[in-house]
């Protein structure tokens, strides 16, 4: 076990090599002391919680748990490793998002929120940090969803009722003290967020940007598209914000409708006219090979020809060397 890469709602988290095969892992380290260190926090069962869903789950687009080991002082949790960091860490490497790039990630999520969400599933805890990158590569915008430690089972008949997550990304029916319990939908207003923060690079809602409290600008969804940063975003990117920032939970879009928004779905425009580039790379690259090798051919024919030419004239001028010292040896006899 070597670097730390990262830190989760209960433990840190480090690179290892697993020993059988050689396979790079990420292990999560979780002190039981700090477990029971808070009482009446519930924090081993939040964590008995995370392993439970995360044995359940299997997704490209969620973190895998492998195995889960433990000793007298800590549990670890060895997990799938995602090499490229937190989503956070890219967009501000970058700034912000390209629409294309904000598209394929959102698409991602929603995915996953999908397994989730049609197994009874909520996160509860979404926010680009949670979000990890598959690859270091710049242009790879592959995702797995991560740390489960807020997430929970629910049904039909049931709704949750706890006050959880990152303030910036919790959904107003949370902070609503007249509603007495909410659903799933708050795992879509975080997407909304998610989906702003990608698109300009700071949050919608913020203690330093209004002269509301944060709790009052998401209750009432006090947020705005600043002209100098959205001018030039598409209105189906934007539309899709606005239906995931919905106060509220009933009117707020599903993760099945946010599939299906036109904005997600111009990615498959995009990815075949990507294709059609592609293909017609791929052939230019086969035809300039075809070229080079056709000229390449031709050279050695050439060179071949030229060495044979050369060859004979050679042979040509031995013999006529030859057959001249034989006519003065001829004479010298005489």
């Amino acid at each position: 076990m070597n670097d730390d890469i990262g830190s989760g709602s209960f433990g840190t988290v480090y690179k290892a090599i697993r020993k059988y095969d050689n396979q790079e892992v990420a292990v999560k380290i979780v002190s039981k002391k700090k477990l029971v260190s808070k009482p009446g926090s519930n924090l081993m069962k939040y964590l008995e919680r995370e392993i439970n869903i995360l044995k359940s789950v299997k997704h490209k687009n969620i973190i895998q748990l492998y195995d889960v080991y433990e000793d007298s002082t800590n549990v670890y949790l060895v997990l799938e490793l995602a090499n490229g960091g937190e989503l956070f860490k890219r967009i501000r490497s970058l700034k912000k998002l390209t629409e294309n790039q904000t598209r394929v990630v959102m698409k991602q999520l929603f995915k996953a929120l999908e397994y989730l969400h049609n197994r009874g599933i909520a996160h509860r805890d979404l926010k680009p940090e949670n979000i990890l990158m598959q690859s270091t590569e710049g242009n790879d915008f592959s995702i797995k969803l991560s740390d489960f430690g807020l997430s929970r089972f629910v049904d039909d008949n049931f709704y949750m009722r706890t006050q959880c997550g990152t303030p910036n990304y919790t959904a107003p029916e949370i902070f609503d003290k007249n509603i007495k319990n909410y659903t799933i939908a708050v795992d879509m207003w975080s997407c909304g967020v998610i989906m702003y923060i990608c698109l300009c690079g700071y949050t919608p809602f913020s203690r330093k940007n209004s002269k509301y409290p944060l709790k009052t600008q998401i209750m009432n969804g006090l947020y705005v598209f600043r002209p100098e940063h959205w001018n030039n975003v598409s209105k189906e990117a934007i539309s899709l914000i606005k239906s995931l920032l919905q106060i509220s939970p009933d009117s707020r879009i599903t993760v099945s409708q946010a599939l299906n928004h036109p904005f997600i779905k111009k990615e498959n425009v995009k990815m075949q006219v990507d294709l059609e580039l592609k293909r017609k790379r791929d052939s230019q690259i086969l035809k300039d090979e075809n070229i080079y090798n056709i000229i390449k051919k031709e050279n050695i024919a050439m060179e071949t020809n030229l060495n044979y030419v050369h060859n004979k004239n050679s042979n040509e001028n031995n013999k006529l060397k030859r057959q001249k010292l034989l006519s003065n040896n001829h004479h010298n006899i005489i």
